[in-house]
């Protein structure tokens, strides 16, 4: 069992570079109307995000077992794009074909504490190639019914699909 609290990778200082749309929390849409929520959206990651989680996987996944995180960010103010700039891991029980997340109250708050939006989940696929399995996609399906516009996303050692 892999049991680790919740926390944040830091995004790169201001001023750093990042490959990714320019954000800020203090930013909101004025307004986001029903229509605009339906459009495809673009979404960056920031690469020290997806740097972050394989060196957070890579001893479970030596050892075939899943590892998952959260993908938390910003909607940009033109509500045109989503910027990933936070990964959270979440206390978590992983196995050889499963990843399950405990105390997920406590990503909430946290979410909510720093004014990140839920933007997506990420896990590994250690024994397996790289797909949605049934339980994944009933997982997003989850995510997309409660918040309309999250994404998935899956790395299998360091093979990543986003």
């Amino acid at each position: 069992m892999h049991n680790q609290i919740v926390h944040e990778v830091v995004a790169p200082a201001p001023g750093a570079s990042c490959d990714c749309a320019a954000h800020s929390h203090a930013e909101a849409p004025a307004a986001i109307t029903t229509e605009k929520l339906r459009e495809l959206r673009d979404v960056y990651i920031a690469p020290h995000v997806m740097e972050a989680f394989l060196r957070h996987a890579v001893s479970n996944t030596r050892r075939g077992i899943e590892s998952c995180g959260i993908l938390a960010g910003s909607l940009s103010s033109d509500s045109s794009s989503f910027t990933v700039t936070t990964l959270i891991i979440p206390k978590q029980k992983g196995e050889a074909n499963v990843v399950e997340m405990l105390n997920e109250e406590e990503i909430f708050d946290y979410q909510f504490e720093r004014g990140l939006m839920p933007l997506g989940w990420i896990h590994t696929h250690p024994t397996q190639t790289c797909f949605l399995s049934s339980v994944d996609v009933h997982t997003q399906c989850g995510y997309q019914v409660g918040a309309g516009e999250e994404r998935g996303a899956r790395s299998g050692g360091h093979k990543c699909v986003v």
